[in-house]
């Protein structure tokens, strides 16, 4: 039931991936940020064939059609040159990006 009193206990968050090259990791390791630039944890892992790049703290109001924003594309972009160094380009290597929820318990 609803209850308008209630403590709110769920809050949406959201957060951006990158789908880049394949290769960058060996099958079945990933690698996790955790000194990150805004102290938000990033992970780098295998997907399919490629790799990807995300994070997914953002907390936000619940939207039925999260949109990537160019801060997150460019944080994720600086975040990951920690781990696959300052010279790597993304340019071409960027296979897709996207942007989902989850709940986020209190």
């Amino acid at each position: 039931m609803n209850n308008p009193d209630c403590e709110k206990r769920v809050l949406a968050a959201w957060g951006t991936h990158l789908v880049i090259e394949k290769g960058l990791l060996s099958p079945g390791k990933g690698i996790l940020i955790s000194a990150t630039s805004d102290g938000w944890l990033v992970f780098v892992l295998p997907y399919k064939e490629y790799t990807m790049i995300g994070t997914t703290d953002v907390k936000d109001e619940a939207n039925s059609s999260p949109e990537p924003t160019i801060e997150e594309i460019e944080f994720l972009k600086t975040e990951g040159w920690k781990i696959l160094g300052a010279d790597f380009n993304y340019d071409d290597k960027i296979k897709s990006v996207w942007a989902g929820q989850r709940p986020l318990v209190l």
